[in-house]
């Protein structure tokens, strides 16, 4: 992701090597992998949108894991661990409007399912 600056993310994930077992175990039961990335060009409190999407991660449960942080140049990451779609899915909703209520004062429009 860039912006006039330069680059803003280059999100990679590699598991392998010595860290290999260790992720593999904490993984375990987790088969559902998410990056979730909020970001605009206004300036905007980074630190307090990452520990709002934080607890988000925090409350959703046994069943989901992860974390987010603040992202240098702006913006905020959030990385997810979940045992199934449907917890994945219950949290990337939660992610969205906590996300765009903080940056544009908003609530998500309603979307449908094919």
């Amino acid at each position: 992701m860039r912006d006039g600056r330069g680059l803003l993310l280059h999100d990679r994930t590699r598991v392998g090597g010595a860290g290999a077992a260790w992720a593999a175990e904490a993984a375990a039961g987790m088969p559902h992998v998410a990056t979730f990335v909020a970001a605009r060009a206004a300036p905007t409190d980074w630190t307090a949108l990452a520990a709002d999407l934080g607890e988000a991660v925090g409350a959703a449960g046994p069943a989901v894991v992860g974390g987010a942080t603040a992202l240098g140049r702006g913006g905020v990451l959030v990385r997810v661990l979940a045992a199934s779609a449907p917890d994945l899915t219950g949290l990337a909703a939660t992610l969205w409007r906590t996300s765009r209520i903080a940056l544009l004062g908003l609530l998500p429009p309603p979307l449908r399912k094919l």
